[in-house]
Order: C-alpha cells, then structure tokens, then sequence
C-alpha cells in the first residue's frame, strides 16, 4: 500500500496488512505500539513516526489538517477507519483567573460540613457547620 507522508509528495510504501488482525468489526494493530495509558498505534517509516489510525482514516476521507480524531468503538488499538469520527475544535478557551486558596477552602469545609470563622484579618478558624 502507498501512503503520502506529510504533504509534500513524499510516498512510502508500506505493508500494514500483515500488522492488522481483524476482530469482529474492529482493526486491531499488532505493530509498534507508543504510550502507556493511552497507546497509540505507529508506524516508522524514514525516520517519521507515523499514526497508523490517522494515516488509515486520511486514506480514506481525505487530508485532516490540524483536525483531530476520536475512536466510537472504544478499543484502543483498533485502527478500523469507519470506527472514527472528527472532533470539532473550539476556539481557544479563555484562561479563568484561578480561585483563591481561601476560596478553596471554604468550598471544601462546606462540603465537609464545616465552616469557616474569621479570627482577625488573615486568620481563619474551622468549626462545625450547625444544622437547624
């Protein structure tokens, strides 16, 4: 099989099917694998390491881009290209401005059932929350 590697015209060719067994409706990848808890299915070729799952997924349905992709069949190895869907990239978040330690506090304490009382100015004291 001939793949495109980066855009630039460059093709390899590579044989993956020898590296895929077929479970149920699902592609399981028995090559190279990179990561712990998420592992991703790889492919070196040239000195480039390559996402099987996108690599299969953009043969497919055409050049992603900087889009991302998602697994539907929850396995994760699997690398089946109509188990796979594009996730939506939102604009970029705006930083919140990160909460006080104090605020912090006083939201577990209540949690917790307590409360905090203030002493004097930047001493706090804890006490049970008393229910009525």
């Amino acid at each position: 099989m001939a793949i495109e590697i980066g855009g630039d015209g460059l093709t390899a060719n590579i044989d993956m099917l020898d590296k895929i067994e077929h479970r149920d409706d699902c592609w399981i990848w028995t090559g190279v694998v990179c990561g712990g808890k998420c592992p991703t299915a790889t492919l070196n070729v040239s000195g480039k390491k390559l996402n099987v799952k996108r690599v299969l997924f953009e043969r497919e349905n055409g050049p992603l881009g900087k889009e991302r992709i998602r697994c539907t069949c929850g396995e994760k190895l699997c690398v089946n290209p109509a188990h796979y869907e594009l996730i939506e990239r939102k604009g970029k978040k705006k930083k919140q401005k990160p909460k006080s330690a104090l605020l912090r506090v006083k939201v577990l304490a209540r949690r917790c059932g307590y409360r905090l009382v203030r002493i004097r100015p930047g001493a706090w004291r804890v006490e049970r929350a008393t229910t009525t």
